[in-house]
């Protein structure tokens, strides 16, 4: 999780859109699973991160017009520094069809900008909840509403407050979800 943390990091302390943009967009190819090991090509952005190079493929997409839009790239500084809620900056996301309907890719960002509040989601940590809760009709869905994250984040935070209680060994966050998108994982195969 080097990569992760580091850049979770530098967009908590950066000031400046346009390592915001780099840190975000980075952290965009690590959720779909562009990031590895290596040097890549010529073309590839190359971070060095304690000791080992880290490169993706740098496909702009639509994500990448975004570099220039400030209002965007102030947003997220505005949420992130917590001058809006959430719910406004999650409207924000939707209005400005930043991913489009994409809820997964919405509540990433949300979460990059505020990790210690606002857990990822996604199908298999959604299908985890579900089994969990005892709602096993409900394994195929997805989450596509913000209630649907608002649920999982509820979900989420109480898991990390039963399992982080004084009789308890001290969970990360990241090591939850991990468990939690492994069991999911682990559910759909059994399926």
């Amino acid at each position: 999780m080097p990569f992760y943390n580091h850049f979770l990091e530098r967009i908590r302390t950066c000031q400046d859109t346009e390592e915001l943009f780099d840190c975000l967009f980075a952290m965009l190819h690590w959720k779909l699973g562009n990031v590895q090991k290596g040097t890549g090509s010529e073309t590839s952005p190359i971070v060095d991160i304690d000791g080992i190079s880290y490169t993706w493929s740098d496909v702009g997409g639509d994500f990448w017009k975004r570099r220039t839009d400030t209002d965007f790239l102030n947003h997220c500084l505005r949420f992130r520094d917590g001058k809006i809620s959430g719910c406004e900056f999650f409207e924000y996301l939707k209005d400005r069809r930043v991913f489009g309907s994409r809820l997964v890719l919405n509540a990433f960002m949300i979460h990059l900008l505020r990790p210690e509040e606002h857990p990822m989601i996604d199908q298999h940590v959604w299908r985890a909840m579900h089994v969990l809760k005892g709602l096993l009709e409900s394994t195929d869905d997805e989450p596509t509403l913000w209630e649907d994250y608002k649920e999982y984040e509820s979900f989420f935070n109480e898991a990390m407050e039963s399992m982080n209680g004084p009789s308890h060994t001290r969970f990360e966050r990241n090591a939850v979800d991990r468990a939690f998108m492994a069991f999911g994982k682990w559910i759909k195969a059994k399926k």
